[in-house]
């Protein structure tokens, strides 16, 4: 893991020195990263350059991307790097979490 990491700290590096805040906040949004702390500095990483493309498609999405992963991080706190792709996903809708979520706690619930 920890070439991983020196290859992560790489790409941060070189999004801090990249002028051109949509294309940084394009990047943020459009790759998957291995792990859930990777998306979460990556994603405030790009955030701090949305005001300087604020009202960009680009801004937006990363601004929509922000919200999701921090209702991702309170409502599963422990899911896996694949569950956050799915539940990220353009085609998912914060519904169908929502079904799949009351799903999952149903199945553990024994009435009586």
């Amino acid at each position: 893991m920890f070439f991983l990491d020196m290859l992560f700290a790489e790409i941060v590096k070189t999004l801090e020195s990249i002028r051109d805040a949509e294309f940084v906040c394009n990047f943020c949004t459009s790759y998957v990263f291995p792990t859930i702390p990777h998306v979460k500095h990556i994603l405030v990483c790009g955030g701090k350059r949305t005001v300087e493309c604020s009202g960009t498609l680009a801004a937006k999405k990363l601004l929509l991307t922000r919200k999701k992963f921090l209702t991702f991080e309170k409502v599963l706190p422990t899911a896996s790097i694949e569950r956050w792709v799915s539940f990220v996903d353009d085609e998912n809708s914060m519904f169908s979490e929502c079904l799949w979520f009351l799903e999952q706690v149903s199945s553990k619930i024994h009435y009586v």
